[in-house]
């Protein structure tokens, strides 16, 4: 089976790689090296004794997205390719909110044109007050029947229903 792997050279991704190659499934490697290096698909190669399957992308392309679906028959997504420097995105976050939200929002349609289902998201949440620096990671599964829990922002909940469909769904807390 095809796992997609966006951000796969960055720390989590990799280390997703060698474990999904060490399961028996193929992951496809999709990043544009903006915050990783080149070099760790050679690392990964290495430890694994397997040739990778790579696809030097930016997510926030749905041309690109769509392709990569069509080219290698993706059965399953785990998406890594965020920004997720507390400081920088306090600084820029516009630039947070751009990348973040349209590479999640590109799989989603994709996922809605394909009709798939099996997609999990490592979804960074970094926010700042003055005193204190917080992140939070969740694990949102995304299948069709169901809406992840944990959406708490009413804009979010609204964007999620109507890109997976689910309008009427009460699964949102």
């Amino acid at each position: 089976m095809k796992i997609l792997v966006t951000g796969g050279t960055g720390y989590i991704g990799s280390h997703t790689v060698v474990e999904l190659i060490s399961k028996g499934y193929t992951p496809v490697i999709a990043d544009n090296f903006s915050n990783s290096r080149k070099d760790v698909l050679a690392a990964i190669e290495k430890i694994t004794g397997q040739k990778l399957i790579f696809v030097e992308v930016d997510i926030c392309n749905k041309e690109s997205v769509l392709k990569i679906f069509k080219e290698h028959s993706i059965a399953a997504t785990i998406h890594f390719a965020a920004f997720k420097a507390v400081g920088e995105s306090v600084e820029q976050p516009l630039k947070y909110y751009r990348n973040n939200l349209v590479s999640l929002i590109n799989l989603l349609e994709v996922y809605n044109e394909l009709k798939l289902d099996n997609f999990v998201s490592l979804l960074h949440v970094p926010f700042m007050d003055k005193r204190k620096s917080y992140r939070f990671q969740k694990l949102l599964p995304y299948q069709r029947q169901n809406l992840p829990m944990g959406i708490r922002n009413r804009s979010a909940k609204r964007s999620w229903q109507k890109l997976s469909g689910l309008q009427n769904s009460m699964a949102l807390h």
